[in-house]
């Protein structure tokens, strides 16, 4: 569990560090940027200039890193798993709406959590037979209450037993599934999964009882 978590922020740390670098370099290239975007429409050739000023924006974007959400633990995880999910041209939509404090559990466990349903999402898109569809959604708030779900492509057939859980019969599989329906009956939350439609849904559901978790 530690383990993950301390890979997730090394991770996220080596993407800030080789951002910043790209970006000083830019910040040093960019006079003279300006200059040549300059000269070349004091002759004219505005066509150019505005492919040189558009080359030099993607440049700056490039250099970048993507903030899934406020909470800098939970941030680190879901770059740890969706910027590589990107990475390979799965189709990622996030909506991650978790502050830094105030959550109703540990943020550790919410980690593991997320770790262990987009880490499924991602295998279930990777399985995906060549033109077939690789997307992958998650939306979580902890605002009124703590709601997560997780909805990926998926091909073939998915089974569920009788606790409503996915069955599968390869060994060294279910483990993350079996982590997050650990988690839901050690808080009494909702849990529920279907497939249907080369769709396959998580959805974790917490009530607004529970008091807020400032890891105190």
């Amino acid at each position: 569990v530690y383990a993950l978590q301390v890979d997730a922020m090394r991770h996220q740390t080596q993407a800030i560090q080789a951002s910043e670098a790209a970006l000083m370099s830019l910040r040093h290239d960019m006079r003279h940027a300006l200059n040549s975007a300059a000269a070349l429409i004091q002759s004219g050739d505005n066509a150019r200039a505005l492919a040189f000023i558009q080359d030099f924006n993607q440049a700056v974007a490039d250099t970048s890193t993507t903030r899934w959400c406020q909470n800098a633990s939970l941030n680190a995880v879901l770059g740890f798993y969706l910027g590589p999910a990107q990475a390979e041209g799965i189709q990622v939509e996030a909506r991650v709406d978790i502050p830094e404090a105030g959550l109703p559990v540990d943020a550790l466990e919410l980690s593991i959590v997320l770790a262990n349903a987009i880490e499924n999402a991602v295998n279930a898109c990777r399985r995906q037979p060549p033109g077939q569809p690789r997307r992958l959604s998650l939306s979580a708030q902890v605002r009124p209450q703590l709601a997560l779900e997780i909805a990926n492509t998926f091909s073939g057939q998915i089974s569920l037993g009788a606790d409503g859980l996915p069955v599968t019969g390869e060994e060294g599989h279910g483990f993350g599934t079996r982590s997050i329906a650990a988690f839901a009956e050690r808080h009494h939350a909702f849990l529920q999964c279907d497939a249907e439609g080369g769709i396959f849904r998580l959805r974790l559901l917490m009530g607004p009882e529970y008091q807020a978790h400032d890891g105190k």
